[in-house]
């Protein structure tokens, strides 16, 4: 069930994160060029954060008409040589053609990554026509429906926020813990939390409408694991853009069981 909220929540939600005291510098780093080039199909089906970014990006990118980039930062700076010692950073060069780092103090704080290679595009089409791609990936990063007109258009005033709210009968539904686990994108959005200190994270999630949002039984398992999931939308005929999630409700409780040992 949706309820509409202020515009000015998603602005004090963000306010409460992690703030950075300087500015990072963004700039190249040659070294990716060197690193080992991997099958895209043994990246995306080996890698669950990377599988997230993928669907992502290849909905952004279908929606936008135009290669939306992706940027994540982290919660300790680290040296070159813990950087490229990341497994996972290992292999952002055979997935994205784009690649650049953030640094401070001459360390590395974040890396920001655009446009699929044209293997990872063929990659994970693929892949799910296949289905082995998460299904909650492909049901909430689709392409399936007609881009969003909003791109290029002036909507600022038009801006709306909704909160996803439990009702008596979707109270009663029971959240199986194993199942959460497995669910990639809910774990992307708790790594996301993590960054922040588990106050806000987030990610662009385009073309629902309200009504296809309060139907979705992912947005029902979401306000099960946080306290608030919010999305930011636009439009005459409203489309989501972002969604926003608060506070791993799961992982408190779990904190409250292990406190009683």
């Amino acid at each position: 069930m949706l309820k509409s909220v202020p515009i000015q929540t998603i602005s004090e939600l963000l306010r409460t994160g992690v703030k950075s005291t300087e500015p990072a510098n963004f700039t190249r780093f040659p070294y990716f060029e060197y690193f080992e080039k991997f099958n895209p199909c043994d990246v995306i089906l080996s890698n669950s954060y990377l599988q997230v970014l993928v669907a992502m990006s290849f909905h952004n990118d279908y929606y936008s008409v135009s290669h939306v980039p992706f940027q994540m930062e982290f919660i300790t700076p680290m040296s070159i040589i813990e950087f490229v010692s990341l497994p996972t950073i290992q292999l952002f060069p055979s997935i994205f053609k784009n690649l650049r780092i953030f640094t401070r103090d001459k360390l590395i704080t974040g890396i920001w990554a655009k446009e699929l290679t044209d293997g990872t595009v063929k990659a994970y089409r693929s892949l799910t026509e296949e289905g082995k791609i998460d299904n909650c990936l492909t049901t909430l990063f689709r392409t399936n429906t007609a881009p969003s007109p909003l791109y290029g258009e002036d909507n600022h005033d038009k801006v709306s926020i909704y909160e996803f709210e439990l009702n008596s009968e979707q109270e009663t539904i029971d959240i199986s813990e194993p199942n959460v686990f497995r669910n990639k994108y809910f774990m992307y959005l708790l790594s996301e939390l993590s960054r922040n200190s588990n106050t806000v994270g987030g990610s662009s999630l385009q073309g629902w409408s309200k009504d296809e949002l309060d139907s979705c039984k992912y947005f029902c398992e979401l306000k099960k694991l946080f306290k608030r999931v919010l999305v930011v939308g636009r439009g005459k005929q409203w489309q989501s853009e972002h969604l926003f999630v608060s506070e791993p409700l799961l992982f408190r409780s779990i904190d409250t069981a292990l406190g009683k040992q």
